[in-house]
């Protein structure tokens, strides 16, 4: 998403969950949906966006770091 790209960010999500899921990497599977999320949040499904980055949230920090600055991006998009 930093290079604005939501089609691109929508897939590399998905490909990223797939990944995950195949393989069972927690981390990625969670960071999938975040980024999958955070892309859709860019156009007009932005509810969808934002429900996906929010169903990652149980994840931040589970695996004992500290995601904070991934978790103020749903609620700077809801200020919008």
């Amino acid at each position: 998403m930093i290079t604005r790209d939501r089609h691109g960010g929508e897939r590399t999500g998905a490909r990223t969950v797939a990944l995950a899921e195949k393989f069972d990497l927690p981390f990625f599977r969670w960071f999938g949906r975040f980024v999958g999320g955070w892309a859709k949040a860019q156009g007009l499904t932005l509810s969808e966006g934002l429900a996906s980055m929010e169903e990652a949230f149980p994840f931040l920090g589970a695996d004992g770091t500290r995601q904070t600055s991934l978790a103020n991006y749903p609620g700077s998009a809801r200020l919008l």
